[in-house]
């Protein structure tokens, strides 16, 4: 309680102290104002470098968070009729099988092209050929210019934005220095951005469970910027309903739409009798899987083992790094496995998924791929956070270790309350992630912009 009352002070002092001029700004912080939320909140040392770090243009970009589907090869659908051109530009060329957010483009693009759009996907910061990503897009019909013909993103537009119809922009990273180029060079052309999520939330929620009042101050400061953007667009498309709110508190004249994750939902895999185990899903360049892991299993997973002797944990992700790859002890039941192409054999045996995120922002694509194949998840309060109303049945939340360790212990052992869930998480995606129905949500975008938006029959099929 202390300490919450520190944070609450001290990150107010931190932010009005932050108009003063830098040198008097950086001293207040390291000798009077970070030393004393130290010490109300028992830390011995360690804390913040309070020094101003160099600016980067990609300082924000998420790297592949968390595998929900395996990408193959995918012969591209029959051709249709072209009513309207759209170019989506991400940071990165999509990535299906070691992102959330990427799953997520490749099923929007995937869908315009169902509703008979031509398609054109240009990467942001990394315009080199991405390989098997790249020509899986191509497979599909989706034009994708590479370097050395593509220069960058900004020129892309700046040359040929004039001829689409629509942009579509995902992440601050990207939008940020786009969407002017894009209003001056296709002045006719509606402008969706993607936020995926509000990353100045994410990054003041990082900051205030470290403990660090600097990175708090500039997440603040960054937040209007954000706002700016989607304030610009012609449309903000928000992933969850949670940041759909803030967005309408904050920004009231935005025009925003509240459109979840797609993914395809297969439903449940395999019955609860033959499964055992604990799933956790997310690469590792994502700050929040970090902390998740080692609050998972520094705190969490010890209590596991004294309420079920012999449980696994199967860690999948990405790129863990050194400290995440130490809790490899397959001898206390957890297994580091890094990037896993296709999860469905893990889905299919363990028993409980689990998602203790203690920092983040938007729709946790993690949860809903469990919900998907039928998995129960056991999620903290800001994992839960943004879920379209109606899941409440197919997760349980806890926030404390003590909690998190129960829900995941009686729901391994009790196949009915197993069952229970299994059957609200399909039920809930495919109410609100499935193909079919966020297919029904764009469309609904696409008339509001008044652009095509499709005819009654679409071409766009689960794989």
């Amino acid at each position: 309680m202390f300490g919450t009352i520190a944070w609450t002070v001290t990150s107010r002092l931190a932010i009005a102290a932050s108009w003063l001029p830098r040198p008097v700004y950086f001293r207040l912080l390291s000798y009077v104002l970070q030393p004393a939320l130290r010490w109300a909140r028992g830390e011995a040392g360690g804390g913040e470098s309070v020094r101003p770090a160099p600016q980067r243009a990609d300082r924000d970009v998420p790297q592949p968070a968390a595998a929900i589907e395996q990408s193959a090869p995918v012969a591209a659908p029959p051709p249709l009729k072209t009513v309207a051109r759209a170019l989506v530009i991400d940071g990165f060329t999509p990535m299906p099988d070691r992102d959330a957010a990427s799953n997520d483009i490749y099923w929007f693009m995937r869908i315009l092209l169902g509703l008979g759009y031509e398609v054109t996907f240009v990467p942001a910061f990394a315009t080199a050929h991405a390989g098997r990503y790249t020509e899986d897009l191509r497979a599909l019909g989706i034009v994708c210019p590479v370097a050395p013909a593509l220069a960058s993103a900004r020129d892309f537009v700046a040359v040929h934005g004039g001829t689409f119809d629509l942009i579509a922009l995902y992440r601050i990273t990207v939008a940020e220095g786009l969407i002017d180029v894009a209003r001056k060079s296709a002045p006719n052309a509606k402008v969706i951005f993607n936020a995926v999520d509000l990353h100045f939330l994410r990054d003041q929620r990082q900051a205030e469970l470290n403990g660090q009042l600097h990175a708090f101050v500039e997440a603040r400061r960054r937040e209007p910027q954000e706002l700016r953007v989607i304030r610009a667009a012609d449309a903000a498309v928000l992933l969850s309903d949670f940041e759909y709110d803030y967005v309408g508190r904050h920004a009231p004249d935005a025009r925003r739409f509240f459109i979840p994750l797609a993914l395809p939902v297969p439903g449940r895999l395999a019955p609860y009798e033959g499964r055992a185990g604990v799933l956790f899903v997310g690469g590792f360049g994502h700050a929040p899987n970090v902390d998740a892991v080692r609050f998972l299993c520094g705190a969490i997973w010890p209590r596991v083992r004294r309420l079920l002797p012999g449980a696994r944990l199967f860690v999948a992700g990405a790129d863990p790094p050194g400290e995440i790859a130490a809790f490899h002890m397959p001898a206390e039941g957890v297994e580091i496995l890094g990037h896993v192409e296709d999860l469905t054999d893990l889905y299919r045996t363990v028993r409980v998924a689990v998602a203790p995120l203690r920092f983040g922002a938007g729709l946790k694509g993690k949860v809903v791929a469990s919900l998907a194949v039928g998995l129960p998840c056991v999620v903290t309060s800001i994992a839960a956070e943004g879920m379209p109303d109606g899941g409440a049945d197919a997760i349980a939340v806890a926030d404390d270790a003590d909690g998190f360790a129960r829900a995941i212990a009686e729901i391994h052992a009790d196949p009915d309350r197993w069952y229970r869930m299994s059957d609200a998480g399909v039920a809930h995606a495919r109410a609100n992630f499935s193909i079919e129905t966020i297919t029904g949500e764009v469309r609904k975008l696409l008339e509001s912009l008044g652009l095509p938006h499709g005819s009654d029959t679409l071409r766009v099929r689960d794989r």
